[in-house]
């Protein structure tokens, strides 16, 4: 499992097949709270991954970006 906060089409350097097979995706972490652009960040990872024979893990948040959580609160209240 790699923890490599980099570019979208770099993860595979890490997580191909021949290294460590899974990557963390950070990519959700900096997405705005809305449909789309969460849809378009998922394809795009599901895209990477396929080429690249890995997989991944999606992070909402993490010790250094805690704003998921705060962004779904602010939106379900109004």
């Amino acid at each position: 499992m790699a923890e490599a906060w980099v570019a979208s089409d770099r993860i595979q350097l890490y997580a191909s097949s021949e290294g460590l097979g899974q990557s963390f995706s950070f990519d959700l972490v900096m997405c705005n709270f809305y449909r789309k652009e969460y849809k378009e960040t998922i394809d795009t990872s599901l895209e990477l991954v396929t080429r690249s024979g890995s997989s991944t893990t999606w992070v909402l948040s993490n010790h250094d970006v805690s704003l998921f959580f705060a962004d779904w609160r602010r939106r379900s209240d109004g």
